[in-house]
């Protein structure tokens, strides 16, 4: 893993480990990083159902393919 899932750093850390991202913020040269997990997929369509985002860029998948509720996307 690179850091592309929501609720991990990269290389499996824990994003709420202090001394995870602490260690990606040094070698990535981050000015700021995340302190808690963010949505995962299915979260975020319900984010994006009640208002709490606006909107959702999706590339090289079909969610209604793809996620388990299509009906809820």
């Amino acid at each position: 893993e690179v850091g592309g899932m929501a609720n991990m750093l990269a290389a499996h850390m824990e994003i709420e480990n202090p001394d995870h991202r602490d260690r990606v913020q040094r070698f990535w040269s981050a000015p700021d990083i995340a302190q808690k997990p963010g949505l995962k997929a299915v979260e975020m369509f319900q984010a994006l159902a009640d208002g709490r985002i606006k909107a959702l860029w999706i590339m090289a998948t079909n969610p209604v393919d793809s996620m388990p509720d299509a009906d809820a996307v």
